[in-house]
């Protein structure tokens, strides 16, 4: 990096030891980051030098500049005004981890800009098979009581398989494989002027809208499919609530899934569904229910998993409206006749078979049921009362 210019050292009050920076110079051929935060003056925002050196983990820096004119009494004050320094950067190639733990955006590029009390970067690139329109940084006031956060704004495009592994990054290739569809998002990062800064000092805020949305096995054997879901993001969470297809029937669906950092074993996916599907539904759990009923009924679902994978949950039926008439037993239901039908289910590993509870109520008679689901979601056992 060329420079010309001079420092000079002096006494202000009290201070015998102080000096003043004039610099100008520019970049010949590409250097690194850490070259550029070499030039950076060390009492300028130093969080915000943090955070670039942590955050920009990679690339080059195609170009840069440096004009300076700092008095002594700014860098005594530790408090330089924002026209006193313009240090300017372009950079390609890069990686960049907005926060400690989050998602990384490889193929990073663009540029920035350090005045005397703001900073400003202006980037784009990818994350995984997610396309980065945009992803800027801003500190609009680098000193004093009132010093601005630091704001990350980013504009993304792609399929939910990849927003997904942004936000559950310990999600397994298996798990990405069951997810279909694409959409569109944005979302901003608020945080102190820190190198590390604990999530519960972040404000996290987003909004998307995603359309032919799949998730394999999302209740059970049953699928969900052709869904068209509008996404919002709070400090913790990410909500999408939209209509889609479960079973072949139509249902209303709210996902949350936790994006803060998490113990393994953390709850960190909740969805709740609810529609009238139709009986024939159940034949897909392995009960005879295409001979013995004959209707729609009302369906609730509530289940909670880890890294969208669904490890328990409740399935409340409003039997109401279906006919039920078993071969092997004289006793029938009419259509009308009230009925509710409870299913309580959990796994103890993702792989491993469902312990399962039943409790029916309907026309007079009562049913208690408890056995276990194997991975095909098939009936493997149990004890049934009546």
């Amino acid at each position: 990096l060329k420079l010309s210019g001079e420092a000079k050292r002096g006494a202000i009050g009290k201070t015998k030891d102080t000096y003043s920076i004039k610099a100008r110079g520019a970049v010949t051929g590409p250097v690194s980051v850490d070259s550029v935060l070499t030039f950076w003056p060390p009492p300028v925002a130093k969080g915000a030098r943090e955070w670039v050196g942590q955050s920009i983990r990679a690339g080059e820096i195609t170009s840069a500049s440096l004009d300076a004119n700092i008095s002594a009494a700014a860098i005594t004050e530790k408090r330089i005004p924002d026209s006193a320094l313009n240090l300017k950067f372009a950079f390609e190639q890069g990686a960049m981890i907005p926060y400690e733990g989050g998602f990384l955006i490889e193929g990073a590029r663009g540029s920035a800009r350090l005045g005397g009390d703001s900073f400003r970067l202006v980037g784009s690139g990818r994350s995984g098979s997610v396309i980065m329109d945009s992803a800027n940084v801003d500190i609009a006031r680098l000193y004093g009581e009132n010093k601005a956060p630091l704001v990350v704004n980013a504009t993304a495009r792609g399929d939910v398989a990849g927003f997904a592994r942004m936000f559950a990054q310990e999600m397994d290739s298996a798990m990405a494989a069951r997810l279909g569809g694409e959409g569109t998002a944005k979302f901003s990062l608020t945080r102190p002027q820190r190198s590390i800064v604990p999530w519960d000092q972040m404000t996290m805020a987003g909004s998307g809208s995603f359309s032919g949305v799949r998730v394999d096995n999302v209740v059970g054997p049953l699928s969900l499919y052709v869904g068209k879901f509008d996404v919002t993001v709070d400090k913790n969470r990410l909500i999408a609530k939209g209509v889609a297809r479960i079973g072949g029937q139509t249902s209303n669906v709210t996902w949350q899934e936790t994006i803060r950092p998490s113990p393994p074993g953390t709850m960190t996916t909740q969805i709740s569904a609810s529609g009238n599907p139709d009986a024939a539904i159940l034949d897909d759990f392995g009960f005879a229910s295409r001979s013995s009923m004959r209707g729609a009924f009302g369906a609730e679902v509530f289940a909670a998993g880890e890294r969208l994978s669904i490890m328990r949950g409740v399935v409340n039926l409003n039997l109401a409206q279906l006919e039920i008439a078993p071969e092997s037993l004289r006793w029938r239901k009419t259509k009308g006749t009230p009925g509710q039908f409870t299913l309580a289910f959990s796994k103890s590993t993702r792989d491993g078979p469902s312990a399962i509870s039943v409790n029916a109520l309907t026309n007079g008679a009562t049913m208690a049921f408890s056995g276990s689901l194997g991975n095909n979601y098939r009936l493997l056992s149990g004890d049934l009362t009546r």
